[in-house]
């Protein structure tokens, strides 16, 4: 930020803290190799698209973009369609180094941090706050918007159980579901602005927050459409901050004299995204020094009571006079390498956390409800109304992929209990006082791996 902004940078820097900033992310931070000689990631990508499909650069500027590439694939000596092109920059972008580049790290470095926009095709920012923050391991809840299949926060920020990266202009893929050109951003703002096809819960968040965006290279008009957008109200009535680092973020006498006159409150920063990044890291340690030393954190204790469960954990579901069973039951599978989650004891209908035990429902990999006499004899108990989330989703699955897998205790007889329809196509399991057995914890790992296995697949 230019000198004599001082006043700026700690505005920022205090919003952050009170974690109301949320950072938009684009292409001119997905740089690589020495400061002096830096190697952008989607030049990089142009210049292989080119040679992979013989489009001509002739006439091109020596910092010509991907967009300007890609709108020459009609004169090349091959002839190809534009849908190939999503194919072939996939491609090209899984051969490519995994390298990440170190203004996203400087980005992940910042804990306040929790929910990122990316307006870029790759998976490097969810990559470098997995490296930084969790030691490599994936952890990072990654949701790629597509106007023509709308994805969207799964609650509002406050809930969120772990880091999220949202792709507002889509992910990488063999089909044509994200953004390489200007046709493609024309269609994606086009959608965006129609309420049934925006992600309603993160516009909410955009809306009520500091945006600081970095490296997005928006030119005039689609600089104001972006951050009229975002916030969803005439940019002259909003009450928040954005901070805009571009090269040439300033350099539109048009788009300065727009942002002066009627959204005083966004900032113009003519840098280098990068060296921003990079002292906004500095400066965040500077202010934080204890937790700037901190080393990248582990997965958080399964059955911790804070509520949140990490993404893909099993959840154990029970009666409160079942709870030294389902805690055997816990250990154990922890003790085979396995992520458990369970509350602790039976939460009440209408408590606090119930929004929680919902989202824990729908990010679980594998849902054991205990079977018990216990069961048996209460017609009305919170695990009921667990049971029947857990068969709801159960409903987006196919019939062979298993998900509910009902445990018996006390030698309670299987498939006649009172328990949803659903349970009982499940392979139910009897594991007396909750003492699991090497095949159970065997046969949970497999399906673990496989609940995984797919995800990545998604």
């Amino acid at each position: 930020m230019a000198a004599g902004s001082e006043r700026l940078w700690g505005k920022l820097l205090d919003y952050i803290e009170e974690r109301r900033v949320i950072p938009v992310v684009g292409e001119e931070l997905l740089i690589t190799g020495p400061v002096k000689s830096p190697k952008p990631l989607y030049r990089d990508i142009a210049d292989r698209l080119a040679t992979d499909l013989g489009i001509p650069l002739d006439g091109l500027a020596s910092d010509y973009s991907l967009n300007e590439v890609v709108s020459r694939y009609g004169r090349a000596a091959e002839r190809i369609g534009k849908e190939d092109l999503y194919r072939e920059i996939r491609g090209i972008l899984k051969a490519l180094p995994a390298e990440l580049p170190q203004p996203l790290l400087d980005l992940a470095s910042i804990p306040q941090f929790d929910l990122f926009v990316s307006l870029t095709f790759d998976n490097l920012l969810a990559g470098a706050v997995n490296q930084l923050r969790f030691a490599g391991e994936a952890r990072t809840e990654e949701i790629a918007y597509s106007y023509n299949d709308v994805q969207d926060l799964r609650s509002e920020r406050k809930s969120l159980m772990a880091p999220v990266v949202f792709q507002l202009l889509g992910r990488a893929s063999a089909s044509p579901d994200y953004v390489i050109c200007d046709d493609d951003m024309l269609e994606f703002v086009n959608a965006l602005q129609d309420r049934a096809r925006q992600p309603m819960r993160l516009f909410d968040e955009l809306g009520k927050n500091h945006l600081l965006i970095l490296g997005a290279g928006f030119g005039d008009w689609l600089a104001r459409f972006f951050v009229r957008t975002a916030k969803s109200q005439p940019l002259s009535m909003k009450r928040h901050m954005e901070v805009l680092v571009s090269h040439g973020a300033a350099s539109d006498p048009n788009l300065v004299t727009f942002f002066n006159t009627y959204s005083r409150e966004t900032h113009l920063v003519t840098a280098s995204p990068a060296a921003f990044a990079a002292e906004l890291a500095v400066r965040w340690r500077e202010r934080n020094p204890q937790a700037a030393t901190a080393k990248p954190s582990a997965a958080p204790a399964a059955t911790s009571d804070s509520g949140y469960m990490k993404p893909g954990a099993i959840f154990v579901s029970y009666a409160r006079e079942n709870l030294p069973a389902a805690q055997t039951l816990g250990q154990g599978l922890e003790a085979a390498g396995l992520d458990v989650w369970l509350d602790k004891g039976e939460l009440q209908a209408g408590d606090a956390w119930d929004p929680k035990i919902r989202l824990n429902i729908e990010s679980c990999s594998l849902f054991l409800p205990l079977i018990s006499r216990a069961t048996e004899a209460r017609e009305e108990g919170y695990f009921r109304k667990e049971w029947n989330l857990a068969a709801d989703r159960a409903l987006n699955f196919a019939d062979d992929v298993p998900f509910i897998m009902p445990v018996t205790l006390e030698g309670t007889p299987a498939y006649s209990a009172r328990v949803p329809q659903r349970f009982r196509g499940a392979q139910w399991t009897p594991l007396a006082d909750g003492q699991v057995t090497p095949a159970f914890a065997d046969r949970l790992k497999q399906l673990v791996r496989d609940y995984h296995r797919r995800q990545r697949a998604a």
